[in-house]
């Protein structure tokens, strides 16, 4: 198991803990598992010397979220929290982007089970609190 795909996984098994936050109030665990694993993913691809679209694939989404990112900075500008309303654009677009790239990337290598294994167990320990009383 690689640190990309040991990363990624935490960071899917951790996505029903959103309401812990660790450093501000922006970031979820989640959150920091999957951008430790973008740096391992970009770290693999230097040191393989693979192209950066091997590792992180462009795709056609890449497009509107670009979009969204562009129209978040723009209603930013208005907001009440301005830094608040540049994080969530941010978010949204590494979620439509890079994170998506990153799935794509470990599902071509043959890891798209332990994936959805591990969307499963974040998904049984919701469950698992929202029925226990």
């Amino acid at each position: 198991m690689t640190l990309v795909e040991l990363f990624f996984l935490l960071g899917t098994v951790t996505l029903p803990l959103i309401g812990i936050r660790l450093f501000t109030n922006q970031f979820t665990i989640s959150d920091l598992f999957y951008f430790i694993a973008l740096f391992f993913l970009l770290i693999y691809g230097i040191s393989h010397r693979k192209h950066i679209t091997h590792v992180i694939p462009f795709r056609p989404f890449w497009f509107p979220a670009s979009l969204i990112l562009i129209g978040g900075f723009a209603a930013s500008i208005e907001a009440v929290n301005p830094s608040a309303s540049i994080m969530a654009s941010i978010k949204a677009w590494f979620l439509y982007s890079l994170w998506l790239s990153m799935g794509i990337f470990l599902s071509r290598e043959g890891r798209g089970k332990k994936i959805i294994t591990a969307l499963i167990i974040g998904s049984l320990f919701t469950a698992g609190v929202a029925v226990k009383k």
